[in-house]
This record gives structure tokens, sequence and C-alpha cells, in this order.
């Protein structure tokens, strides 16, 4: 974690929320607790003691084109990695920012930028259900590793794998390009050649998720021909 800086809370609002308030490059914002926990299209995502809440902020310039979405897929490998490493258990991916262990959510990642002038922030959100009980409405679709590992974990060896992952994954981006993990990411990804419904714009499509291309948006063969989704909800 050397080139991250880590700034703790006992609890806040929101860690994304902090992020942009704060804005320092490199560094890393943990809460203990949430009290405004918040996934993608704001949805709320439950934060009680025990679980693992953190945001990391990048720095890049607006000219550099690689879409945020892989920095998605970046964190999701690290989370992925990072859960491997720590309790031994083994995890999917669900396009384009689930986790999932025994097809129950296990983390969630929000990806966010601000620009101020030259500059844009990337703030990498990301919530992992690891210590903390879930609330009876989430049990049949969420899971903690706390349920699996049937101990609690060390939820400081297991943010310092992440960002470890997370460093590797970008260090090998920018000496190289993409096509590695995202290849890495597909292994790992279940939506593929699966039959998905998605939302996406307002409109909804159904077909086989044929892929992902090098821009981390999912690739859909349907009835009505083929369509390339930026950015949408899973329905199925």
């Amino acid at each position: 974690m050397a080139s991250f800086r880590i700034q703790h809370y006992k609890v806040l609002d929101s860690t994304n929320l902090e992020a942009k308030r704060l804005l320092l490059p490199n560094s890393v914002i943990v809460a203990d607790t949430q009290a405004k926990g918040r996934g993608r299209y704001r949805r709320s995502w439950s934060s009680g003691k025990g679980g693992l809440y953190f945001s990391i902020i990048l720095k890049r310039q607006v000219s550099e084109s690689s879409s945020l979405s892989l920095f998605t897929l970046i964190a999701a490998l690290a989370v992925r990695s990072g859960i491997k490493k720590i309790a031994g258990i083994s995890s999917a991916i669900k396009w384009p920012n689930d986790i999932l262990i025994g097809g129950r959510k296990v983390a969630g990642i929000l990806v966010e930028s601000l620009i101020t002038g030259k500059v844009a922030f990337v703030i990498i959100g990301i919530g992992i259900n690891a210590n903390n009980s879930l609330p009876r409405e989430l049990r049949k679709r969420g899971i903690s590793i706390r349920q699996v590992f049937k101990k609690e974990i060390d939820n400081q060896m297991l943010l310092a794998s992440i960002l470890h992952s997370f460093e590797k994954y970008l260090s090998s981006w920018k000496k190289t390009d993409f096509s590695p993990l995202l290849e890495e990411y597909r292994s790992y990804c279940i939506t593929l050649g699966t039959i998905v419904a998605v939302k996406s714009g307002g409109r909804q499509f159904r077909g086989r998720a044929s892929g992902i291309n090098e821009e981390g948006h999912l690739l859909i063969e349907g009835k009505d021909g083929k369509h390339e989704i930026i950015d949408g909800t899973l329905l199925k």
C-alpha cells in the first residue's frame, strides 16, 4: 500500500462523497460504517459494522481516452483476487460490477468521475460484505465472507490485499494495454454465454451475452440484432 495514503473514519455519509470533497489523488477513504452508502443508479448499499467500505481516488488528464468502465473491471479483478488470497474463497464476477459467491452478492463497485479544468478525478467506491450481518431482506441474494469462511476475517489485511492487486493491475494496464486484463475478467465473468435481459437508456434488451469489448461494454446478440451495452442493469 506504499503508493496509497489511507484515511480512516469510524462513520461517513459515503466514502465516495468524502472522496469528492477531498479530491486527494492516490488516497483511499475507508469507513467502518456508512450512513448513506450507495451503489449504481443511487441504489442504497447496506453498510453495517463489520463490512469493508472504501473509495480509491485517482487523477488523470481529461484528454485520456480510456473508458471509465475499465476501472470497474480492474476493481472487480482486484476484489476477487483479494478475497481469494485472504479467505481462500473463489468468487465470480457479474457484469459489470458485482462480485458473487455461490450466486449471491458479496461486493459491489461504483466508479464515478469528477472533472475540474483539464484534470479528471476517478473515484472507485467498493463495498464488501466482510464480517457484517445482512438485513433480512437481503439474505437471499446477498452473502458475507464470514458466512462462508466460518470466522471473521481481518478487514485491514483484506484491504491491503485488494489495494496491492489493484496497483498490480493498474501498472500492467499502463505498461502494455488492457487486453490481458480483459481476458482475465472474461474468464471470471459468469454473465458471458448466458441469456440476459438488460435495461439500458430507458430500453430493454434481451439476448445472449456474447462478449465484452475493449471498452468494457457488454455485447448482446438478440432476435432483433446485436447490441453494445455501455451501461445497464442486468434484470436476469
